[in-house]
């Protein structure tokens, strides 16, 4: 298994064929399922297994779960990553991790009383599952954009039903987490994900919790940590979404107007880091003393947390941050292209937004200097969007998720 997908890292374009994606969903699913049978599925009710981005990070609702877990309870949480580094890194720390592509992992998830995911059954292994392990989704975003498709994310889904394959959303899935309480967001989940709307759990995302933390220390060591000085009094988070369709996120701003961008940040005593999409490429800002990148696997939501004005395009990053009630700038240069070629939006993308549309970077410098006014103008607009798109305006979601779960 792991020559195999090692393999395949080297050769990326291969995923997107039918033939891979068969493979994956239907041949793979059905030797792992078998092999997972030699395994007992006697659960131990202590043993919670979690892993996120097909095991390639440490981030999202799962982090949050798993720290909480690790802290206040007597579970034994495991991390699951395909990883070394991570791994190496999270064993450092003190954490339980497992290799994704080990007899271990397997031997763990026919065990395992909770499963916790972003993405679903390949954030883990499509084995076996016991029928009395409860299987938790809690995705990554709310139902902002268009999905790809209107069934989930297996595409051979008669396939796998003839195969008696568990890898349909339905058949796995115990319970899929949403912010949202609305019938809306209810039905466009049971919509693409075709499952039972009993099986929605609207307990708001773990991951936000962190945006209510007042400890004074806990600032300061975020601060430290992505190297902010003290003199930086405005902290502007520039996270553009993931594009679909062969074309990418970029930060079009010319040579000049960089320049002047930097000068302005300068002068207000304010600093601008990018965080681009995990699966995103993007030129770097070596140039420019008040820009910088993000890493590539720094956590999103303590940037959040820092930031004191949050620009975006069409990335649901913003529903996130619409829990701190602070000003939001929509850079939106591809706009048309994005509706023609992207995704679309499941809302009036126009309408809702909390904050202007911005189509050129000298609007962007411009909005920037005016953000004080903008900010006053979309206060009433952004508590509306908040209350679409969130049941709950505090930092109780993980407690309140793992209540329902009977797990504290």
């Amino acid at each position: 298994m792991k020559v195999f997908n090692n393999l395949l890292k080297k050769v990326d374009f291969i995923k997107t064929t039918k033939m891979y994606k068969f493979f994956q969903e239907i041949l793979y699913s059905s030797v792992i399922k078998i092999f997972s049978r030699f395994y007992s599925d006697d659960v131990d009710d202590k043993l919670i297994l979690l892993s996120t981005y097909g095991g390639n990070a440490f981030i999202d609702n799962i982090k949050y779960i798993f720290l909480y877990l690790k802290k206040n309870t007597e579970y034994k949480p495991i991390i699951i990553t395909s990883s070394q580094n991570l791994l190496k890194e999270l064993n450092a720390k003190g954490y339980t991790v497992i290799n994704k592509f080990s007899l271990m992992t397997i031997r763990l998830l026919r065990k395992a009383k909770f499963i916790f995911t972003t993405h679903g059954v390949f954030d883990v292994l499509p084995i076996d599952f016991s029928p009395d392990t409860i299987f938790v989704c809690t995705w990554h975003g709310v139902q902002n954009k268009r999905n790809q498709t209107s069934h989930g994310p297996i595409e051979y889904n008669k396939f796998a039903k003839l195969c008696k394959l568990k890898i349909v959303n339905e058949d796995y899935m115990d319970y899929f987490v949403t912010p949202s309480g609305t019938q809306k967001d209810k039905k466009l989940i049971v919509n693409y994900f075709q499952i039972s709307p009993r099986k929605i759990l609207s307990t708001g995302y773990p991951r936000n919790d962190i945006l209510f933390n007042e400890t004074p220390k806990f600032k300061t060591n975020l601060r430290n940590k992505y190297k902010i000085d003290n003199e930086i009094k405005r902290i502007i988070l520039y996270a553009p979404t993931f594009r679909d369709n062969n074309f990418t996120a970029k930060f079009p701003l010319s040579k000049d107007e960089l320049v002047e961008l930097n000068n302005l940040l300068k002068a207000s005593k304010s600093f601008l880091i990018m965080k681009a999409h995990m699966f995103e490429k993007v030129v770097n800002f070596k140039d420019y003393s008040n820009i910088r990148r993000a890493p590539q696997n720094a956590d999103i939501q303590e940037l959040l947390y820092l930031t004191n004005l949050l620009i975006t395009d069409y990335s649901s990053v913003y529903c996130d941050f619409l829990l701190l009630n602070r000003p939001i700038l929509f850079f939106t240069y591809d706009f048309k292209q994005f509706m023609e070629k992207g995704r679309g939006f499941y809302y009036n993308f126009e309408k809702i937004a909390p904050g202007p549309l911005i189509y050129t970077g000298r609007e962007l410098i411009d909005a920037v200097k005016n953000i004080d006014e903008i900010d006053k103008k979309y206060k009433d607009r952004r508590l509306e969007t908040r209350n679409l798109f969130h049941k709950y305006v505090d930092g109780n979601s993980t407690e309140r998720l793992l209540k329902v779960l009977n797990i504290i």
